[in-house]
Parts: structure tokens; C-alpha cells; sequence
């Protein structure tokens, strides 16, 4: 109370002697009635010592640090909004604008009739080349999505909440290769997109009745004398639990628990068909259960759920060391408030360790990072969202198609002399403005349909030199703050210093120098 009525108080003293009526010096000595008010001034001075100095905007650092683990890297305008703020002030500006409209029209398929679940099962008795057409279109409309979703994590107004989408997708694994239904891998990502950024119990009981889920973990197969328990065993070890925390008893009773369920004839949503269930009480961790609700409400009062996740966001935002014991504190808030995550996120966000100099350059960049957080540090132009999305699946990456139920390994394991080079190619690629490589030189046939499906049969022409400097020189003529500054731009752009500090003599060929510096590479 006294830190934020300091100023005042020092204005009070300073005009107390106004309303005091004039002492005659016969009286007493003049300075004894100024006394009291000495001690109250010097026990104010002390007190307004204790208090904390203001809070301190952010530095370039400490916004490139923040955006780049809480969106995908720092635009050049974003600084302008962040660096005025302080830290608490900017975690909620990111928070604030987890509901903010998305800004990238919906793929048009969606506007068009869609295929049922009839016509699904249908297409593998037509012949070859109307299946192979069938499945190629479906193929273009996944690869849709994920330009959609990367356009929308380079311009959209709510980084953090693709943040937190990227994050669930990774960890409740469904892949279109198997799904095989764009539909349901858009609803999934919508799913992450609204319930991923507000509680974890609602999003965990919508994911217990996904289309793509199911179809992905074989749910509908499931039936009386012989449950399946793909989705059981994921959802007590990767979804919830994690591993140690359940047995194998746990696992068969939970996958009875989840016989029943069906995909619908017409838009494939699930439905539970009652006589198709396996009746009568299941035990599981202790309990009794009966429906796959029944489960999914049991493992959300176990405090393992809350501190597995909490682990998850810490590794995802803060650094590949957890601190168990702030792990353990910030998981009790997490599970008292109901599983809330905005709130988590701010605690996350807002640690300590989240801003220590040790967690910086921590993480290595996946390659939707790397993609998109060059596209959107160096205001690079994107004719077609689709053209990122073949780059990132040459790097590793493929949305909607993670390699297995783990998602996404991550870390390290981005990292090989092989994919450094592959890596170092696209950003140059990128830098230069030119598109990824054509259909033939694509190292499989997934990714060459995907090259000719947005143009990029033949090869392109290759640009000359001055053609190629372009686009950077296009970001200092855009951006000329930073023309003058390359500290500032090192600071904007690099958690660490440069391995190899820029040599050359042009600001856009200096600009590229701290794009392929191994330091880029880490956030």
C-alpha cells in the first residue's frame, strides 16, 4: 500500500507547511515543530527504499525469447507491441489473444459436399485409377489444412494459441496417413485450437470421442469378445499417467470400458451403440468404471494426470530440464483449479525459470519453427502456405501425419549432419524466395504429389544473384531500424551469440549469415 502512495506522500510533505499558521519566535524554536514531520519523512524514505524498483519493459532478448517459445519467432512489427511491456504484461497480451478471430479463410473443400462413411468403404472396390484419383483428392485436402494451419501461425493474431495446438497435436497423436479423412484431422485441429487453449479436462473428454482419434487407434474395431486396446493403453501412458502410474489389468479393463463406440454412416462422427458394449462394472486403478467417461473421469483425479502435463508444457516451453520441485508446485495449482490451462500457462510462462538465462537457447527448433519463425522474423513473402508445408516435411515434420503414437520425437533428434544440411537448404531457399524443389527431386512419392499438387513439376528457373538478394534487401527497406543496428538484429533474431559472426560486406548477405549460423537453430 505505501510503495503505490509514495509519490503522493512525498507530495503531501512537501506542502504541509502552507496550511500552518505562522509561530512566533518567542514562542519556541522554529525547527521543533518541524520534528514529527522529519521522522515521518525519513521513516517514508526508508520504507519507499524497500519497495521494488518498477517493473522493466522487455529487452529485444527477452521479447524474441518469449515470442519465439510462445508463438513462432518474433515478427520485426511485434516488437513495436512487445518491447513497451513489461514481462507480466506481455504473457497476458499473449493470453488475452487466445480468442482473437482467426484471420485465414477455411480451406474452400470444406464448402463442398463431402464424402460419407458409405462412400469411404465403397471406394476400394472401384477400379484403380478412380481409387487412386479418389485418394490423390483427399491427399490435397490434408495438404490444404496444413497450409491453412501454417499461414495462420505466420500471420494469425494468436501465436500462442497455435503454440498450444502444435503442442496437443504432438501429444494426442492422429495421423492422416492412417485416418485417411481430412474431415476429421480439421475437426482435430479445431479441437486444439478452442479446448486446448482453456481446460485439459474438456479437451481429454472431446479427445474420448474423436473422429480421427478413433479412426486412428482403431476404436470402432473394438468389440465384446475381443476389445482393442490401442486407445486404453494411449490414454493411460501418453495421454494422462505416463508410464509406472497404471498395470497392464488397467489397460484391458479400461479398453472394455470402451467397447461400444461407432463411426456415423453420414459425417463419421462417433456414436456409442449401447448393445454393442460390454456390460457390468470394470476395475480400474482401484475403481469402479463402466464407460469410457467413467475412465477418462477417474484418470483426471489422479494428481499424476496434473503433473504429467504440467511436465509436458514445461518441456515444450521452458527447457529439456524439468525442476521437479517447481513441477510439483505449479501441477497442485493445475489440478486444484480444475485443470484450467490459461492459468498454467501464465505460471509457466511467468517463472522464473522460464526467463533464467540458463533456458535460453535450450531448445532446439522443429522444423515448423524453423519454417515459420524465418518466414515471420525476416517478413519473407509466401505465395502458397502449401509450398512451407512440403519444407517442413523434407526437415521431419509433417502436420497431421506424426510418425507414430509418440508424435514427434523433438529435441536432439532433429539434429543430424543430415538434416543440417537439409535444414540449411530450405532456409536458403527461403532467403532467396525461391520454391521448394520440383516433383522428380522429391526424396519420396508422398512429397512429390505433394509438388505437383501446387505447381512444381519442372524445375524452376534458378535466379540470378541480384534476384535472389531481394527478398532480404526487401526486409531492411521494410524495416530500416534495423539497418543500422546488426546488435540489434543479432539480439532480435539469435538466443546466442553467432557461432560464425557475419563477415561479409552487404546487410543482406549478413542478414543470411545469422540465418544458416547454427545459433539459429535453437531458440
Amino acid at each position: 500500500m505505501f510503495c503505490s502512495n509514495s509519490v503522493k506522500t512525498r507530495q503531501t510533505y512537501r506542502g504541509m507547511n502552507r496550511d500552518k499558521p505562522a509561530h512566533n519566535s518567542q514562542d519556541q524554536p522554529r525547527e521543533t515543530p518541524m520534528r514529527p514531520h522529519l521522522r515521518r519523512l525519513l521513516l517514508s524514505l526508508g520504507l519507499l527504499a524497500l519497495c521494488p524498483p518498477p517493473a522493466a519493459a522487455l529487452t529485444p532478448e527477452e521479447t524474441r525469447h518469449l515470442l519465439d517459445r510462445a508463438g513462432f519467432g518474433a515478427a520485426p512489427d511485434d516488437f513495436a507491441v512487445y518491447r513497451p511491456l513489461t514481462r507480466t504484461a506481455a504473457v497476458d497480451r499473449l493470453l488475452g489473444d487466445l480468442d482473437a478471430p482467426t484471420l485465414t479463410p477455411d480451406p474452400a473443400f470444406l464448402a463442398e459436399p463431402r464424402p460419407d462413411a458409405v462412400t469411404y468403404r465403397a471406394i476400394s472396390d472401384k477400379p484403380p485409377e478412380e481409387r487412386r484419383a479418389f485418394t490423390l483428392a483427399r491427399r490435397g485436402e490434408a495438404l490444404a489444412i496444413r497450409g491453412w494451419w501454417l499461414q495462420e501461425m505466420i500471420g494469425g493474431r494468436a501465436p500462442l494459441r497455435e503454440r498450444l495446438a502444435l503442442i496437443w497435436h504432438g501429444h494426442f497423436t492422429s495421423a492422416f496417413d492412417k485416418v485417411r479423412v481430412p474431415d476429421l484431422m480439421w475437426r482435430q485441429v479445431a479441437l486444439f485450437r478452442t479446448e486446448g487453449t482453456r481446460n485439459f479436462a474438456d479437451l481429454l473428454r472431446s479427445i474420448g470421442k474423436d473422429g480421427a482419434m478413433f479412426r486412428y487407434l482403431d476404436v470402432p474395431a473394438s468389440r465384446k469378445g475381443k476389445p482393442n486396446e490401442n486407445f486404453a493403453r494411449e490414454l493411460l501412458e501418453l495421454y494422462t499417467l505416463g508410464a509406472g502410474n497404471y498395470t497392464e489389468q488397467d489397460i484391458k479393463e479400461a479398453a472394455k470400458a470402451m467397447v461400444g463406440w461407432r463411426l456415423n454412416a453420414g459425417d463419421l462422427t462417433p456414436v456409442f451403440m449401447p448393445a454393442a458394449a460390454v456390460p457390468g462394472p470394470k476395475q480400474v486403478l482401484g475403481a469402479t468404471v463402466e464407460t469410457t467417461g467413467d475412465v477418462i473421469d477417474l484418470l483426471l483425479k489422479q494428481r499424476a494426470t496434473a503433473r504429467f502435463i504440467t511436465e509436458k508444457l514445461w518441456l515444450a516451453f521452458i527447457s529439456p530440464d524439468p525442476d521437479k520441485a517447481e513441477v510439483d508446485r505449479l501441477a497442485a495449482r493445475f489440478f486444484d483449479s480444475g485443470y484450467q490451462l490459461r492459468p498454467l500457462v501464465r505460471d509457466l510462462l511467468l517463472s522464473p525459470a522460464f526467463w533464467s538465462p540458463d533456458a535460453q537457447g535450450r531448445l532446439v527448433k522443429s522444423p515448423v519453427d524453423l519454417v515459420v519463425g524465418a518466414v515471420r522474423q525476416f517478413d519473407m513473402p509466401v505465395k502458397d502456405p502449401r509450398r512451407l508445408a512440403i519444407e517442413t516435411r523434407l526437415l521431419g515434420q509433417d502436420l497431421l501425419d506424426p510418425p507414430n503414437v509418440r508424435g514427434w520425437p523433438g529435441g536432439m533428434e532433429w539434429i543430424t549432419t543430415d538434416t543440417l544440411l537439409k535444414r540449411r537448404a530450405v532456409l536458403t531457399r527461403l532467403a532467396y524466395g525461391e520454391p521448394p524443389e520440383p516433383a522428380r527431386r522429391q526424396p519420396d512419392g508422398i512429397a512429390a504429389e505433394y509438388a505437383r499438387l501446387v505447381g512444381l513439376d519442372q524445375a524452376a528457373p534458378t535466379p540470378g544473384m541480384q534476384g535472389r538478394a531481394v527478398v532480404l534487401s526487401d526486409f531492411f527497406a521494410k524495416h530500416p531500424l534495423f539497418l543500422g543496428d546488426e546488435g540489434l538484429l543479432q539480439k532480435s533474431v539469435l538466443a546466442e551469440p553467432p557461432v560464425q559472426p557475419p563477415t561479409r560486406s552487404t546487410p543482406p548477405d549478413r542478414l543470411l549469415e545469422l540465418l544458416l549460423d547454427p545459433a539459429y537453430e535453437v531458440k
